[in-house]
């Protein structure tokens, strides 16, 4: 054959035809190996796929000029807004009219002509006879079937044929008098009516006939708003545009605009914008790089991940096809094929299959992305403009495709070409042996690995020292950038000193699982037999355990820290209710009993009552010499110093924050105050004139509450009971102190510190009783009501709806800050994901590699428990070791990130969480691969190993 090549290449050279040749090989053995070649163009399609699905729904995000613009405008050609007084120096930007300035003193930054007052209207302004349509942002208070709900409205012609393509009517049809509404379909459900049905609103209270529904362009579905013709003034929230709906002004009508305070965004003006010399030229209309700059920057990471994960398993395929096909290449060689014609074969095979699998990638990608733009529309069509395919891009994904595949078959082919051609001929072949150096670097490679995490959490440290050591050093600087990079690149080292011994680290656990029983001891052998598909296994399954096992980490801490930073009002779940008075006086009894008669109407497990200290703010101005107010004394003095930008350390600020928590209560109400039933030592501190504390910050250094009595006028002045002095004398500028003023008077009571989940709005709490012998006068009234279920928005609109508006009582859900379950729970199913069809693809090249020695097992009379217990144990052995020291590196960073914050803490990372990555998983990749193993034997000559 290559004979035939040798000769014909006189006419034609040689090497074109020894490719052509190798080609022709290379199809034949790919069709011949057609398991491992399906299985190789799955694994490269599959992540091209993905790829190209992310980088299909990037770019659908990127709008044309057009499609922006009538976003904003609808198909009208002009809008127009009032951003200020008329000032003859305020310019804008001519593609984005919410950049605008004014001129200013370079020393005290105020304006340089005289602030006048803006204008009302903008028709006066253009020529007599333009046609304008008006459209006002309101909040409204809507009739649901729960109750009352505040919902969002537009005022005007909304449904105007001129908006289309900003406002469009879906169903029905547009209002054609002052009595006719337009609502989203969200809006319809909480009305409960239908098309023809009625809207009422409260205060004032007006019913209106809805005639259509209409879709918002960038709302979402969810949000409800309504379409009014006329709103109360008291009504009017956001700022009023007017539209052109033909005259699209020019850039020196929009100059002249400008100077009455006017900004506008016109079609012609945005699409072929004015050159205007100043740093405004830089607003763009649309500015596709800042998309698709994170793209290229996230994608290279993502393609980098996805490349090492292809090389590793693609690379362990190739291994193993090279070896179900070293007959072949025997019989090549021999009839003349030398080893460069062998490589040829192999490589080719890759550059075969890596173009068949980034072809079956991008069009599996396009189908994706277009599904996943349907099952992701919530409403808002400025996220996706429109189904945006970049060609160069998607050609790029699939040259790395090719470039991988073809890279990927290199390292087995330069093994294929270094043939013993009577021994492959024969069949035989010898188990892999570990290399004598793998451990030592291996070893040498996780040490430097840790060792540049820690140095790296050392540099962290520093570098936020440094801010307090009079010399800081600039978050662009090179000190402060390498240990952000140190502590992510040390683990990643780690990682890959566990590729390099892994096959020395599976020969030394061959012996100790060998004890354990048959199948576990030919398990391990086999991998240990197989090293450079062992090893890619390893590989594989050890990068997405770490990047997963991160993710959650990094998810719970970021979490966590927000949690820290929230004070709920009350227990989550509960309904938390506050009654105001009017002006300076409390809220009356009346007021107060009504209130709670609503709150009792909900059917709460139990009801509490809060009522706050007098402030100084509510003290008669005339009766503030005179008066007190109280507040909690922290433990330890409180001194705050303030930085160039008025900012104090967060746990000072948390010190007074403390002392506001001061609240009155009944004994009755603690149960729904502690989100629990009261201890017996709590609940006789609290009768016997005690306190009840709620932060270990407030107490004494023998254990008591201290409630401290300030002077109302000299608390006024100071803005309470803190005041800023020394330094420069500015208040909260650089050098200045605030700490708390001495109290006229401290009375001192025992108390008992209170375990809760969360830190609530009240910090502190004591008796009617013990307030009314200390002489503390209470204002503002609260109520906490808890139920069986957590309180939900239906309760907030049925106790609107029952106490009227503007009636002095609000209501909220404690709902908390957002919970990392949800994200955590998607992290697992795509590690498990990832995992699971790592383990598939070397767990199936491991069949296809050892269907002889099953056959053999067989043979000899394994029964199908001992070969489904030997599957078991291959999945096990490979992906709990992979998974282990993936899920040790990812630990890595978290560390490195919990020691250089201040604000991160162990304990809220989710160990379940992690134990199922690095635990569960491989338990579940073992179950399925014992599952699904081969029954019955194929029966084979079986050829002895040489």
């Amino acid at each position: 054959m290559f004979r035939d090549a040798s000769s014909e290449a006189s006419a034609r050279g040689s090497g074109w035809a020894r490719w052509r040749v190798a080609g022709r090989l290379a199809r034949r053995q790919a069709r011949r190996s057609l398991g491992s070649s399906i299985l190789i163009v799955l694994l490269i399609a599959l992540p091209v796929a993905g790829l190209a699905t992310a980088a299909t729904l990037a770019t659908s995000q990127i709008p044309t000029p057009e499609q922006y613009l009538d976003s904003q405008l609808g198909k009208t050609q002009t809008r127009l807004t009032i951003v200020s007084g008329p000032d003859p120096s305020l310019r804008q930007a001519p593609v984005d009219p919410s950049w605008w300035s004014v001129d200013v003193d370079s020393e005290t930054v105020d304006p340089t002509h005289a602030v006048e007052d803006p204008l009302d209207d903008v028709v006066p302004l253009l020529p007599a006879g333009t046609p304008t349509l008006r459209i006002d942002a309101a909040t409204v208070f809507m009739k649901t079937t729960a109750g009352v709900a505040s919902v969002s409205a537009l005022v005007g012609p909304a449904g105007d044929p001129a908006f289309v393509g900003r406002y469009d009517v879906v169903q029905g049809h547009a209002p054609s008098n002052e009595h006719e509404v337009l609502v989203t379909q969200s809006a319809l459900d909480d009305i409960g009516a239908v098309i023809g049905g009625d809207l009422q609103l409260r205060n004032p209270d007006r019913t209106f006939t809805i005639t259509g529904i209409v879709d918002i362009v960038d709302q979402l579905d969810s949000t409800r708003t309504v379409v009014l013709p006329d709103a109360e003034p008291g009504e009017l929230l956001g700022q009023a545009a007017w539209y052109l709906p033909d005259d699209a002004l020019t850039w020196e009508q929009i100059q002249q605009l400008n100077t009455q305070g006017v900004t506008a965004l016109s079609r012609t003006v945005a699409l072929n914008p004015p050159i205007t010399g100043t740093e405004m030229d830089a607003a763009q209309l649309v500015n596709p790089w800042s998309i698709l700059s994170g793209v290229l920057i996230g994608g290279s990471i993502v393609a980098a991940f996805v490349a090492y994960q292809i090389a590793l398993l693609a690379g362990a395929a190739f291994s193993v096809s090279a070896r179900r096909q070293q007959r072949a290449l025997a019989m090549t060689a021999s009839v003349g094929a030398t080893k460069k014609d062998l490589r040829r074969i192999m490589v080719l095979q890759g550059l075969v299959l890596g173009g068949l699998g980034a072809a079956l990638g991008i069009v599996l990608g396009l189908a994706g992305s277009w599904a996943a733009m349907r099952l992701l529309d919530d409403g808002n069509r400025t996220v996706y403009w429109s189904y945006a395919p970049l060609p160069w891009l998607l050609a790029a994904i699939a040259a790395l495709a090719v470039v991988v595949g073809t890279a990927s078959a290199l390292l087995p082919a330069r093994s294929a070409a270094k043939v013993d051609v009577l021994a492959m001929l024969r069949g035989a072949r010898r188990p892999q042996r570990a290399k004598r150096s793998r451990p030592i670097w291996s070893i040498v490679l996780i040490i430097a690995g840790v060792a540049i995490t820690a140095v790296s959490v050392a540099g962290i440290l520093w570098v936020r020292a440094s801010a307090d050591g009079g010399d800081p050093i600039r978050s662009d600087d090179i000190r402060a950038i390498s240990p952000q990079i140190g502590i992510f690149a040390g683990p990643i080292l780690a990682q890959i000193g566990v590729i390099v011994g892994g096959h020395w680290l599976l020969t030394q656990l061959s012996r100790p699982i060998s004890r354990v029983g048959l199948a576990p001891r030919l398990a391990v052998r086999d991998a240990a037999a197989n090293g450079t598909r062992s090893a890619a296994a390893l590989g594989s399954i050890g990068a997405a355990v770490m990047l997963g096992t991160f993710i959650v980490g990094a998810l719970s801490l970021t979490v966590g820290t927000q949690a820290h930073g929230y004070t709920p009002p009350a227990p989550l779940g509960s309904l938390f209710v506050e009654v105001y008075g009017t002006g300076e006086e409390p809220p009356s009894d009346a007021r107060v009993q009504r209130a709670e008669g609503i709150v009792q109407a909900q059917s709460p497990a139990s009801v509490a009552i809060l009522r706050s200290p007098v402030s100084a703010y509510e003290v008669p101005e005339g009766d503030r010499a005179d008066a007190e107010v109280a507040l909690a004394v922290p433990g330890k003095p409180v001194r705050c110093t303030g930085d160039e930008n008025g900012s104090i350390d967060d746990a000072c600020g948390h010190l007074l924050d403390l002392t506001q928590g001061l609240y009155v209560t009944t004994a009755d109400s603690l149960p729904a105050l502690l989100g629990r039933s009261p201890s017996g030592q709590e609940i006789r501190t609290f009768r016997d004139g005690g306190a009840l504390v709620f932060d270990n910050e407030l107490l004494s250094p023998d254990g008591k509450s201290r409630i401290g009595f300030w002077n109302a006028e000299q608390a006024f002045e100071n803005g309470g009971p803190a005041a800023w002095n020394e330094g420069d004398n500015v208040q909260m500028g650089e050098g200045a102190v605030l700490e708390l003023t001495p109290p006229e008077h401290i009375e001192t009571l025992p108390a008992v510190l209170v375990k809760t989940p969360d830190q609530y709005r009240y910090t502190t709490l004591i008796s009617e009783e013990t307030a009314a012998d200390l002489g503390i006068e209470t204002s503002q009234v609260s109520f906490v009501a808890a139920f069986d279920e957590p309180a939900d928005e239906q309760m907030v609109e049925a106790i609107n709806g029952a106490s009227g508006i503007d009636a002095g009582i609000s209501a909220q859900a404690v709902t908390g800050p957002p919970s990392p379950v949800l994200g955590i729970l998607l992290v697992l199913g795509a590690t498990g994901i990832l995992m699971l069809g790592t383990s598939a693809i070397v767990l199936g090249l491991a069949r296809i590699d050892g269907a002889a020695d099953d056959a053999t097992l067989a043979a000899v009379g394994a029964t199908p428990g001992l070969r489904r217990g030997i599957s078991f144990w291959q999945g096990l052995i490979i992906a709990l070791l992979g998974s282990l020291t993936g899920a040790a590196a990812g630990l890595l960073p978290i560390w490195g990130l919990i020691a250089a914050s201040p604000y991160m803490y162990a304990e809220d990372i989710p160990w379940w969480a992690i134990a199922a990555i690095a635990v569960g998983l491989p338990l579940l990749v073992a179950a399925a691969n014992a599952l699904t193993s081969r029954r019955r034997p194929v029966v084979t000559r079986r050829t002895a190993i040489a």
